[in-house]
């Protein structure tokens, strides 16, 4: 489903004098604010790039804590055929040398960008949709206990007295049809996904922490709204995608997942995935290997967690051993995805001027 964004306008006006009347007219486009999308990553959290990762355009950080953690990271095998931008000056690094921390390959580094508009909370409507949307039924095969975060080898044992509890409805070896909802914890084993999937919110204590393992996505994921990105916020709505999870999204050119506060952590082993349009979340992880022909938007910033040693980055690959591959290239071209308000920008044709 591709929607296009552009509106044209005309606007005439009429003067007269006397018995004299004569009419100028001129046409405009009324558009949403793509800035965002003319970048390859654009993070409110430190960016982590690492591994055979090659990024096709510009990133941008918007990362202001540079005594926590330098504003972006390089590996040496990692590559931006673009340049670096952050909002700081460089007189903001004096515990380190940050240009030590780039190692890979970039064209330029620029110091003191202006700040772009990151969409918040407020800016996000994505009622239209779960509209049409049918439930998957509770109980559907069974319940399995899990913790997130988990120990690096099993996902039901805490990695610490940080992780949160969670009863998992488990949905395995489904054909899942557009526009099914689902809300609360999950796990969905080698399920294949066609059409839009939305993933609502759980009112009360309840979380929305859902896992994929070895599954096919040929459309784009939604998700409903939380309100913040918090202490706990991250660790309770999470899109959490496992095992060889794979992305062909056919479905709409302009984004693949859109989950506005959500901990967004793709993880992939051998198969490739083709993700296009938008990557959005609160803070978004992809490893594994992967070609993303859109771009990645954190659109939260880590120290809402008011703990300075859980800061959460933008990782872009796993390793320094280049195992993996991950490609990003900008599409500044396409619209803003529906559901997020932006600014509008007026653009003049000034070969449109007649007068009568």
């Amino acid at each position: 489903m591709t929607i296009s964004s552009k509106k044209f306008h005309a606007i005439a006006l009429t003067g007269r004098a006397d018995q004299i009347t004569r009419t100028v007219s001129v046409s405009y486009t009324m558009d949403k604010d793509r800035s965002l999308l003319s970048f390859a990553i654009a993070s409110k959290s430190p960016i982590n790039i690492t591994d055979n990762t090659t990024i096709g355009s510009d990133i941008y950080s918007d990362w202001s804590h540079p005594s926590l953690s330098p504003p972006i990271t390089l590996a040496n095998i990692s590559t931006i055929n673009g340049d670096i931008n952050t909002i700081l000056n460089e007189s903001d690094f004096t515990s380190y040398d940050f240009p030590d921390k780039l190692l890979g390959t970039y064209e330029d580094l620029n110091y003191n960008q202006p700040e772009i508009d990151f969409p918040t909370a407020d800016d996000f409507d994505t009622s239209m949709y779960f509209k049409d949307t049918s439930t998957l039924p509770a109980g559907h095969t069974y319940n399995r206990k899990e913790y997130f975060p988990h120990t690096p080898s099993d996902y039901t044992q805490p990695l610490n007295t940080e992780s949160v509890e969670l009863n998992r409805t488990v949905y395995e070896n489904l054909v899942i049809d557009d526009k099914r909802c689902i809300s609360g914890n999950a796990l969905f084993k080698n399920c294949t996904f066609s059409g839009i999937f939305y993933v609502g919110n759980s009112s009360g204590i309840g979380t929305n922490n859902v896992r994929f393992d070895n599954c096919t996505f040929n459309g784009p994921i939604i998700t409903g709204v939380p309100p913040q990105f918090g202490p706990e916020d991250w660790k309770k709505n999470a899109l959490y995608f496992t095992g060889d999870t794979v992305f062909n999204n056919n479905v709409m050119e302009e984004v693949t997942i859109l989950a506005p506060n959500y901990n967004v952590d793709i993880g992939n082993t051998t198969s490739v995935s083709t993700i296009n349009g938008v990557v959005l979340g609160g803070v978004v992880d992809i490893r594994g290997n992967a070609n993303v022909d859109g771009t990645v938007v954190s659109m939260a910033d880590p120290l809402q967690l008011s703990d300075s040693t859980l800061l959460l980055d933008t990782s872009i690959g796993i390793s320094d051993q280049g195992t993996h591959t991950i490609n990003i290239s900008p599409s500044p071209d396409r619209m803003m995805p529906m559901g997020i308000s932006t600014k509008i920008i007026m653009s003049r044709n000034g070969s449109s001027y007649v007068e009568w």
